[in-house]
């Protein structure tokens, strides 16, 4: 197996992991989200989830959505590990690691209003690292391995071994303008989308891109056991810097929605990634599986 370059590491993170969908939640929230490629006794019926290439994450967000102004905020944080095995050792459970994390600051005049165009702008910060395992996700995965996975399943857990992948800080800005619309609406039932054209121009070349994302949110009244609705939401997403990748995913998810807080589930298929340039060499075409938590404030 071709070991995981660091910018092609970092750039399936800043393509497939930052998503600011999830439907028309109009009041302050915080979420959490955890991404993985394996989700049990599921990943073994799809025969997914081997634990290489992108592996797990975790999303720490803030949305600040005030309603008599002009603008909303976002800060999100977030880190994501990924493995190759270590051809250079015997030992076949070994596997190198490389963490990539990112601090991302933006604002938007999004008000998801019935038939509105919007813009969003960004900055951040990405980070990415293999040789040190702290509270991020690579370290999150080394002790799950090592005092959980080890103990259940001493068969099938990993051993993380530092990569020699120095540290690279890469700044960057993302534009997106878009249009909301509301499609129908019944007294129990509403169709609604968003669409947006992106770019992305970072402090290297293989982090910038410009795409595309469509996004449909059904939204079904429930008002059974403290549930006030659910959204099955459906997105995809299309981005490429022309020269040197293209990639694409379709996503499908539920959001269960409370009086102060929501649940989600999602499911992420890519359909195409695809690179080529002397520094990146990644293919990792596996199910993601995406569970979360938003809290209203």
């Amino acid at each position: 197996m071709q070991k995981i370059r660091p910018f092609g590491i970092s750039l399936m993170l800043c393509l497939l992991i930052i998503s600011e969908a999830l439907g028309q939640i109009t009041d302050n929230h915080f979420e959490v989200r955890v991404k993985n490629d394996n989700a049990g006794e599921i990943s073994n019926w799809l025969h997914t989830g081997d634990d290489l290439g992108e592996t797990h994450s975790l999303h720490l967000s803030a949305h600040l959505l005030k309603k008599h102004t002009l603008y909303n905020f976002r800060i999100i944080l977030e880190s994501t590990e990924y493995s190759a095995l270590n051809i250079e050792t015997a030992e076949p459970r070994d596997i190198l690691f490389t963490e990539l994390n990112s601090l991302q600051i933006a604002i938007d005049n999004n008000k998801f209003g019935d038939q509105s165009f919007f813009f969003s702008g960004a900055g951040g910060l990405y980070y990415i690292q293999g040789n040190k395992l702290t509270i991020g996700a690579a370290g999150q995965k080394y002790y799950m391995h090592k005092w959980v996975i080890s103990k259940l399943y001493p068969k099938r857990y990993w051993i993380y071994d530092r990569s020699p992948v120095r540290d690279i800080f890469v700044p960057y800005v993302e534009l997106k303008y878009g249009h909301n619309q509301l499609l129908f609406k019944t007294a129990h039932s509403s169709l609604f989308t968003v669409n947006n054209l992106e770019s992305r121009v970072a402090g290297k070349f293989h982090f910038s891109g410009i795409g595309a994302r469509t996004y449909f949110d059904l939204k079904l009244s429930v008002e059974r056991f403290n549930i006030q609705d659910v959204d099955i939401e459906l997105e995809g997403f299309y981005l490429t810097n022309i020269t040197q990748y293209q990639t694409a995913y379709l996503q499908i998810g539920t959001r269960i929605n409370f009086e102060h807080m929501a649940v989600y589930t999602q499911i992420n298929q890519p359909i195409k990634k695809y690179l080529d340039n002397p520094l990146i060499k990644y293919d990792d075409m596996e199910l993601q599986f995406n569970y979360g938590f938003l809290f209203v404030f």
